[in-house]
C-alpha cells in the first residue's frame, strides 16, 4: 500500500492461498499450529496457551478491514456493545493503525449520533448502558 508496488499484493495473496490450503483444518475447521515451508503439518494443535480461538477471529477481521480499506477502498461498519460510560467518555473505534481511515457516520440504537471527531478519529460518549454502536470507517 505505502509503495504501490503490485509485488506487494501479490506476495499476500500467495500468502493467503497458502494458509487457506495448509493452515486451516478442511474437514473440522480451525487452524493448526505450524506447518513446513512445503505445507507439510508440523505441529497439529490447534489451541496453545498463546494461541486460542480469538486468533483466528482477529485474523480474519484485520483481513477483511485491511482488503477493504486499503485495497477495495471501500467504508467498513462496524458494530460495538458499550456496556456502560460516562457522558463525555471518549472512545476509539479504529481497530487499525492508520490515519487515513476517518469517521463518516456514528449511530448509538439505530439514531444519527453527530457527537465524533472524524480527523482525530473519536467518538464522545453519552452516558449509557448496554448500549449498541454502529461506527463507520472510510479510508
Amino acid at each position: 500500500r505505502v509503495t504501490k508496488d503490485p509485488r506487494h499484493l501479490a506476495r499476500f495473496e500467495q500468502g493467503a492461498r497458502f494458509w487457506n490450503k495448509y493452515f486451516i483444518d478442511q474437514q473440522l475447521g480451525g487452524t493448526y499450529l505450524s506447518v513446513g515451508l512445503d505445507g507439510s503439518l508440523q505441529r497439529g494443535d490447534k489451541a496453545t496457551r498463546s494461541k486460542t480461538s480469538y486468533h483466528s477471529v482477529e485474523h480474519g477481521l484485520l483481513n477483511y478491514l485491511y482488503l477493504s480499506f486499503w485495497v477495495e477502498k471501500k467504508p467498513v461498519t462496524l458494530y460495538y456493545k458499550i456496556n456502560s460510560s460516562k457522558e463525555g467518555d471518549i472512545f476509539y473505534p479504529h481497530l487499525i493503525e492508520d490515519l487515513d481511515i476517518t469517521i463518516e457516520a456514528v449511530r448509538l440504537e439505530d439514531q444519527s449520533w453527530e457527537n465524533f471527531n472524524p480527523e482525530e478519529g473519536f467518538i464522545t460518549l453519552p452516558s449509557m448502558n448496554n448500549t449498541r454502536l454502529e461506527v463507520t470507517l472510510i479510508p
